[in-house]
């Protein structure tokens, strides 16, 4: 059985060391759209390989997903997934098929992120980094919705919760907030938050 070893958590601020539509897209890049975000100036394009490409890193409930093992061991039966593996209670990967999560759960693309040579996947939540005093709620306003604030920290950070179904439209959030970062004093920089640093092994 294919097996995943994590080898970090979380990335707040994950290149520190090396330095959005409605619909809902059923591939990686929509039409060639180039995603990912900006850091100290450049920019780090999020790409899926060829061989990522149906593969999918899904967040559910706990409420579901008892039902969601108990369907991936029937479809891994089937030969209609190649594996799966619940990295925690809530979350887990799909290799291989073609299989279509749920509309109430949340999934994100492997990426490949050649700066780093890493593998990662993108969270439904976004880090920015604001001056002291910026009035972020009036930034959340303007996206109706889809983004909500959930934490500030001592050091200016804040965490936006991204209430959206996959990786794309959280990476489409990225792009509307780099223009916000352009032409507003008091936001310095924003970034999604990954999970990466990961292998595979067979």
């Amino acid at each position: 059985m294919r097996k995943l070893a994590l080898f970090s958590a979380i990335l707040l601020g994950f290149f520190l060391a090396v330095s959005c539509g409605d619909d809902e897209p059923n591939k990686p890049n929509p039409d060639n759209e180039k995603l990912g975000y900006y850091f100290n100036g450049n920019f780090f394009e999020l790409k899926v390989s060829k061989e990522n490409k149906s593969s999918l890193f899904i967040i559910t409930s706990k409420k579901n997903a008892p039902a969601r093992k108990a369907e991936l061991e029937r479809l891994k039966q089937k030969n209609s997934i190649s594996d799966f593996y619940f990295s925690n209670e809530t979350q887990f990967y799909v290799f291989g098929g073609n299989y279509t999560p749920k509309r109430e759960d949340y999934y994100s693309f492997l990426y490949t992120l050649e700066a780093v040579n890493s593998t990662i996947t993108v969270l439904p939540r976004i880090i920015i980094g604001i001056e002291k005093g910026y009035p972020i709620e009036n930034l959340i306003a303007n996206f109706k919705g889809k983004l909500e604030l959930e934490n500030v920290d001592r050091k200016n950070v804040a965490i936006l919760k991204c209430n959206v179904r996959n990786s794309t439209e959280v990476l489409r959030l990225i792009k509307k907030l780099d223009f916000e970062v352009a032409a507003q004093q008091g936001l310095r920089w924003c970034e999604p938050e990954m999970l990466g640093g990961f292998q595979f092994f067979d």
